[in-house]
């Protein structure tokens, strides 16, 4: 009986308070459920959870920025990050094995069309925002490199900026950032990514990495 009626307390916590709905980039319907739990963490408590990132980042995407500029510009969620993550601590081969988990995330989108790639990073300790500034820059060069036999000089650069409030798994999220971006690379070139494991760190100076230390009064809900 216990049990039962906290069942029925925390469901009551976790209903549903607002279903924002909003078109993907194929014009797909999807939505974003807030309950009276996630609501309550921000106004009382002043805690952020993946819910309200997700949330404020898709309302910033539909409602505030104008529409030819949300054209240039794909947000993923705060689950995406923890894929890549997860897939470059891997070794090489099961690299290869799972790097199809990655792929379906933009399965519909040439991300080297966009000229800015937003990533939000949430962990336990605290949220960063990843801005991959003009990626097509990596795409343009690297076929430029493998041309000219691995010695072409790039003049523009894709621009990889981490807003942080500390320097904490800094270097990982670079790495698994860049992973990424040449693991796309990879697929749209040759639709197979055994290439990129062998030549991954060859393409680095492609990048201009800036991180940028900011101010954070929010928290983090470290159970969600």
């Amino acid at each position: 009986m216990e049990e039962e009626k906290l069942s029925q307390k925390q469901t009551k916590r976790r209903e549903k308070v607002i279903e924002y709905i909003y078109k993907s980039h194929n014009n797909r319907p999807l939505s974003i459920d807030i309950s009276s739990t996630d609501i309550v963490l921000l106004e009382k408590k002043g805690k952020l959870n993946r819910t309200i990132i997700n949330f404020y980042l898709r309302y910033l995407e539909q409602e505030i920025i104008k529409e030819d500029i949300r054209s240039k510009i794909y947000v993923y969620n705060t689950y995406f990050y923890d894929d890549i993550r997860k897939i470059y601590k891997l070794d090489e081969p099961n690299r290869f094995r799972q790097s199809g988990n990655i792929k379906i995330w933009t399965a519909n989108i040439d991300i080297f069309s966009k000229d800015y790639l937003v990533i939000p990073i949430y962990n336990k300790v605290h949220c960063l925002l990843a801005l991959i500034c003009h990626p097509n820059a990596v795409f343009e060069n690297a076929i430029n490199f493998v041309k000219s036999n691995y010695t072409f000089v790039p003049e523009k650069t894709t621009h990889l900026i981490i807003l942080t409030s500390t320097n904490e798994d800094v270097e990982e999220i670079i790495k698994s950032i860049k992973f990424y971006i040449n693991l796309q690379y990879a697929y749209r070139m040759t639709n197979d990514v055994k290439p990129i494991f062998k030549d991954y760190d060859g393409y680095d100076n492609m990048f201009k990495t800036w991180i940028v230390m900011v101010k954070v009064s929010m928290k983090i809900d470290a159970n969600k």
